[in-house]
């Protein structure tokens, strides 16, 4: 699983539809949970003008949202996201792009030297953070 994961940037899981997404999830490894957030969260598509609009849902609603790194104004994002269908469509699809390959074009100096400040602090402090910094890669068209 390792190996598909660092080959493809991603990888497909077969699980028991009975089984929690916690379940699953501990299967694979240790699971980690972050004080100021719900250990597991459902994402339900919603209408753009019932969300506020510092949000994907306020800005796009039900329409396909932008590639983006989800929660880049981190000061580490998660480097893996576990996420799990329960009522597939025949036409909707989740779309990832793999870093390597969009940074493999460019100046890798360039891009080193590319900071960002989060719209957000943290901790009541301003962290200026780097677009790529080892094996993170940020981007966020909208909020950074």
């Amino acid at each position: 699983m390792l190996h598909q994961l660092k080959e493809n940037g991603y990888v497909f899981i077969s699980s028991d539809a009975n089984s929690s997404i916690l379940d699953v999830a501990k299967s694979i490894g240790d699971v980690f949970k972050i004080p100021t957030m719900p250990l597991v969260q459902t994402l339900t598509p919603r209408l753009k003008k019932d969300e506020h609009e510092s949000t994907y849902s306020g800005n796009f609603g039900i329409d396909e949202f932008p590639f983006h790194t989800d929660l880049a104004h981190w000061h580490t994002p998660p480097r893996f996201f576990l996420l799990r269908c329960v009522t597939p469509a025949p036409n909707v699809y989740t779309k990832l792009i793999d870093s390597r390959y969009l940074c493999d074009s460019l100046d890798s100096v360039l891009v080193s030297r590319s900071h960002f400040k989060p719209r957000k602090t943290l901790d009541r402090t301003a962290n200026i953070l780097k677009i790529k910094e080892g094996e993170i890669f940020r981007w966020d068209s909208i909020f950074i």
